[in-house]
């Protein structure tokens, strides 16, 4: 990672590391719909040993990764001291290690699952993550990444957001699935399946963000969460999501 822009994702996240615990994670709207959205990242069958939990800032997958993998070995590595500092007081148990993403500091073929919940969009060369991301994933080992999805929509409501300095780097990004699956082919990834997820519910559950969206009554926020599994399953409508999770297998 280029120095001055590791150096400005470091910074943003000194701000933002005291809001994720203090805020998004105390409103309920929004832990009821990020529990949502990790339990189906880890909406997995298969049994692994070793995972790595790739931008893990303050350890928010750690503790449903231990439920969902008891016996896996836990490593979760991050740029941000001050969201590894959330993480470590948090969640003792866990190992969290201090490093960057575009050269992960593990010998090749070390873990069975590297799990990204929305950090390749931080890194200024994406593609340069999942060549690390799949070095040191074992042979027939499994990922997967949660990230934003490009769309004319939410492109240009991400766009609109409000003081949206305060939140996202000129390096943020988004994607689109066919570009996406490219470069993990390129990598020798293969996509084994893309998932849509966030729409109507998904701009009120970072009050972090929108501080006006934490007033909306948790049983408003419900019904827009139902609405958003009937957009999911209507032709269309379910590309024009906030993201995009995806599964994909390291050949050899």
């Amino acid at each position: 990672m280029k120095n001055h822009l590791k150096e400005a994702e470091v910074e943003l996240h000194k701000k933002l590391a005291g809001k994720y615990k203090s805020i998004r994670w105390k409103n309920k709207n929004s832990t009821y719909y990020n529990t949502l959205w990790i339990k189906n990242l880890l909406d997995i069958k298969f049994k692994f040993n070793s995972v790595l939990d790739y931008g893990c800032g303050t350890g928010s997958l750690y503790p449903f990764l231990k439920q969902k993998f008891n016996e896996a070995k836990y490593t979760g590595i991050d740029i941000s001291p001050d969201m590894l500092k959330v993480a470590k007081e948090s969640y003792p148990g866990g190992k969290f290690i201090e490093g960057d993403g575009e050269n992960l500091p593990f010998k090749n073929k070390t873990f069975d699952l590297v799990i990204v919940r929305g950090a390749l969009h931080h890194l200024p060369n994406p593609e340069k993550g999942l060549k690390e991301i799949s070095r040191v994933l074992k042979p027939k080992g499994f990922l997967i990444a949660s990230e934003p999805s490009a769309n004319f929509i939410t492109s240009l409501m991400r766009r609109l957001v409000p003081h949206r300095h305060e939140h996202f780097s000129d390096v943020h990004k988004e994607f689109y699935v066919n570009d996406f699956n490219r470069i993990l082919i390129k990598n020798n990834l293969k996509p084994l399946n893309v998932k849509h997820w966030g729409y109507l519910a998904y701009p009120f559950a970072f009050p972090d963000i929108i501080p006006q969206f934490s007033k909306l009554p948790f049983s408003i926020f419900k019904a827009l969460v139902n609405i958003d599994k009937l957009m999911k399953e209507t032709p269309i409508l379910n590309k024009l999501s906030w993201g995009i999770t995806v599964t994909a297998k390291k050949s050899s």
